[in-house]
This record gives structure tokens, C-alpha cells and sequence, in this order.
């Protein structure tokens, strides 16, 4: 997908890849970084992109109750847009593996 944020890209790719080496501290900074440059420029594709990477590492940190409202937020700004396809991702994020570690 051709992306209008490149730096917010850059830092959601090294994002995930902090997660994947379970650098959960580097990762949150990244996500935080990649929302914060998408926020300042008023992509909100990409802000809503980096608040459920945000949701992602702390889903992997097992703080599960701040992924859920993480991914709360990132839906709500979607739906702000009318953007369904990106709704549904917060959606399934916030409903799916977030909600099944849930208690």
C-alpha cells in the first residue's frame, strides 16, 4: 500500500521490528514517534495506523486494558473519517486478541 506518511512508515516498520525482538520499550517509542509525526502533519491514516501499533506492543507487553483503548481510539478516529475497512481492523484488534486475554 503506497503510503502519503513516509516517516510515520519508517517508524511504524522499525515499530515492529523492536516488538519482533521483544525490545518492547524501543518498540512503544517508535509507534509513539510514527503517530506523533502523522498527527503533527494531520495524516490521520497514519496516526490511527500508529495508535493501534502502539496497541500492538502493548498487547505484547500483556497490558491488555490499555491495548483495548489504544485500539478504542484508533477505531473511533477511523470512524471519524468514514474509513470502514480501517474501523473494522480497531474493531477486530479491540474485540479479538486483546479481548480474549482479557481477566
Amino acid at each position: 500500500m503506497a503510503t502519503t506518511f513516509p516517516q510515520g512508515q519508517a517508524f511504524q516498520n522499525l515499530a515492529a521490528a523492536h516488538l519482533h525482538n521483544k525490545d518492547f520499550a524501543t518498540a512503544e517509542r517508535a509507534a509513539r514517534a510514527a503517530r506523533d509525526i502523522c498527527r503533527k502533519d494531520g495524516k490521520w491514516q497514519g496516526d490511527a495506523a500508529g495508535i493501534l501499533s502502539m496497541a500492538e506492543v502493548l498487547l505484547a507487553e500483556a497490558k491488555v486494558d490499555d491495548a483495548v483503548d489504544l485500539a478504542k481510539e484508533a477505531q473511533s478516529l477511523y470512524s471519524e473519517h468514514s474509513d470502514r475497512r480501517g474501523e473494522a481492523k480497531a474493531l477486530n484488534f479491540a474485540t479479538g486478541p486483546a479481548a480474549s486475554l482479557d481477566h
